[in-house]
């Protein structure tokens, strides 16, 4: 018997000493390709020059807020309205849009049976459409994205190595009473197996949490969109000029950004820079005290948001 508890800790410690190499390869590699991809060069001198207002909205403020853009894209061109409740409606006879995702919103509001819908409904089933599928793909080969799942070899590895690691401390005590049963001359022979077992576990499990944080501190954590999903990077270059044209707008008289495109403000700086308080409310309804409070929290913990400069209205209202 105490042959098995020395042969289950050598293989453990030999299992976990594997895992624990792959895994460090694993995220050597995995970190070295995001690294490449966030800091590599443009395609063009002007990395928005084929880009549309729907496509910075999702690269600013994630998802939610392409669909407030296109609603609001619509409303100014009279293709929807909304009422002050915040019911949204196609106008009769209205000319149809041309844009894909100006078309996906027109197609979720058809599909409800009254032929309106909340605003916050309208995100709900308009964020599910093959435009906003297509938008991703083309956002990750421009280069603009660096997708979370690049990372999925290194946390299967991560997540293979804490699994090891937790059989190699769990076992050897499920085999305690086992022990017992053996000669009082094999007890010490046991417990140095058990602690040769646990050490390797617990050596497992270091190797884990360093190869985790690793990659949180490269930015791939749940909680925090950075302008896609929950595990994706906006590349920095790309940060830093919508940074840029946010505080150009933001900085604007009022009078002069009220001729630029509504979509363009509204990506970039969010319903309030458009100084239409009634759009804004009835899109974002004031929610009861308590609920705000505890959205702003956990808000404040996923980091900031592109702003506009000087007077646009913060990032408050976006989507």
């Amino acid at each position: 018997m105490i042959v098995v508890f020395w042969l289950m800790a050598l293989l453990f410690v030999v299992f976990t000493l594997r895992d624990r190499a792959r895994a460090r390869a694993a995220v050597e590699a995995g970190l070295a390709e995001v690294q490449r991809r966030q800091w590599r060069p443009p395609a063009t001198p002007d990395p928005f020059v084929d880009v549309s207002p729907y496509d910075l909205a999702r690269l600013n403020r994630g998802w939610n807020h392409v669909i407030d853009t296109a609603v609001v894209t619509l409303i100014r061109n009279g293709v929807l309205r909304i009422s002050r409740e915040g019911q949204i409606s196609a106008v009769a006879g209205h000319t149809p849009p041309t844009d894909p995702m100006e078309q996906a919103v027109l197609r979720a509001l058809a599909r409800s049976p009254h032929q309106q819908r909340s605003a916050a409904e309208l995100r709900d089933e308009a964020t599910i459409n093959s435009a906003m599928t297509d938008q991703y793909q083309r956002l990750i080969d421009n280069g603009m994205v660096t997708p979370g799942s690049m990372l999925t070899p290194t946390r299967y590895s991560l997540r293979r190595l804490l699994d090891l690691s937790i059989t190699a401390i769990v076992a050897p005590w499920l085999l305690l009473a086992v022990a017992v049963l053996l000669p009082p001359a094999s007890w010490m022979l046991a417990a140095a197996a058990m602690v040769v077992s646990t050490v390797a576990g617990s050596v497992g499990i270091r190797s884990y949490l360093e190869g985790k944080r690793a990659v949180e501190q490269a930015g791939f954590y749940g909680g925090w969109s950075g302008g896609t999903t929950s595990s994706d990077r906006v590349v920095p270059l790309v940060q830093h000029a919508i940074r840029q044209r946010a505080g150009e707008i933001g900085r604007m008289p009022a009078a002069r950004r009220a001729l630029l495109p509504a979509g363009i403000v509204v990506a970039l700086c969010g319903l309030a820079a458009l100084g239409d308080p009634a759009i804004q409310t009835a899109l974002h309804p004031p929610k009861p005290a308590e609920e705000d409070a505890v959205e702003s929290a956990s808000a404040s913990g996923g980091g900031g948001c592109g702003g506009c400069g000087g007077g646009c209205g913060g990032c408050g209202c976006g989507g």
